[in-house]
């Protein structure tokens, strides 16, 4: 029996996901690089969506047996993807399991598994705007806090002088 993925994969919310079996085939009818190597076959595809920012495209993630993404391929809509997917995997569209997971349980997920990258001051998390976003030791700001912050340093006199 295999193992579920996590609600979330790479700040990705998981719609539906599939294990690649020995009844798949993998045709090789797929041009998905990694840096400088052609991935190839995986044993884990998991279609996924941003869970916020303004990108609302939906993701084919190419995973490891823990579900460590190793690349990323997407599309428009959910079926688009999944006839991509088919052309690389064969007899992957019968083997599509939906999570169920709403983007309010990923953004929950989120909040519990990754309370280090929740920004320190406003409580927003790296997928909330595509701006920047500084951690440190003990402490995440993101964009806006940095804008907001630099707005009060110039408002007050340099006390140094």
């Amino acid at each position: 029996m295999s193992v579920a993925p996590p609600p979330v994969i790479d700040f990705s919310r998981v719609i539906a996901y599939a294990i690649v079996d020995s009844s798949v085939e993998w045709t090789g009818k797929q041009c998905l690089y990694v840096g400088d190597e052609l991935l190839g076959a995986v044993p884990r595809l998991a279609i996924c969506q941003n869970v916020g920012g303004p990108l609302t495209d939906i993701l084919l993630l190419h995973c490891d047996e823990n579900w460590e993404s190793l690349g990323c391929s997407g599309g428009a809509t959910i079926d688009e993807v999944k006839s991509r997917a088919e052309r690389a995997y064969r007899g992957i569209s019968a083997k599509w399991i939906e999570t169920g997971v709403t983007p309010d349980d990923a953004e929950q997920w989120m909040r519990e598994h990754y309370k280090d990258m929740v920004c320190s001051f406003c409580g927003q998390l790296p997928t909330d705007s595509m701006e920047r976003w500084i951690e440190g030791k003990n402490a995440s700001i993101c964009g806006a806090c940095i804008r907001r912050l630099y707005a009060l340093l110039e408002k007050v006199p340099d006390q140094a002088t």
